[in-house]
């Protein structure tokens, strides 16, 4: 570790100093000046182990979450069919409701609200009445 009181101190790129300066300066950062500067002065992260993780994931050599990358459109593409997935459960919900007061039990092709829900919004957004219902569980989860 560098002496702060020392010249060299803001200018030496292996020194902490040197990352003062340059966020001060709101100067760009790479990884690679990150990792010379851990590896120059390891006391900075004490624990080994994150040491070596972190110097690892700043070369960029930890793996990356597996599975599709997940753009903002999609996100909100999945949002807009559970959002239309409820808003029409809580629409079959409501005719089933009125339905049972006026005696009828039975639904015309046995199909629960939930299980209906599915089916219409599948069509609606020309996907199969399962992936709909895998959907809205995984974005239900996930809350």
């Amino acid at each position: 570790m560098h002496d702060p009181n020392s010249p060299h101190y803001q200018f030496d790129p292996s020194s902490v100093g040197w990352l003062h300066r340059r966020a001060k300066e709101d100067s760009q950062v790479l990884n690679e000046d990150i990792v010379r500067i851990i590896e120059a002065n390891p006391a900075l992260v004490p624990d080994e182990i994150l040491r070596d993780h972190i110097v690892r994931g700043l070369q960029k050599k930890l793996k990356a979450k597996r599975g599709r990358k997940r753009t903002t459109a999609r996100i909100l593409k999945e949002h807009h069919i559970a959002a239309a997935y409820e808003h029409r459960l809580a629409w079959l919900q409501d005719r089933a409701l009125k339905r049972r007061k006026r005696g009828i039990k039975k639904f015309p092709v046995n199909h629960a609200p939930a299980e209906a829900a599915c089916i219409l919004t599948g069509k609606e957004f020309h996907m199969a009445p399962e992936t709909v219902r895998n959907l809205v569980s995984s974005l239900n989860s996930s809350r």
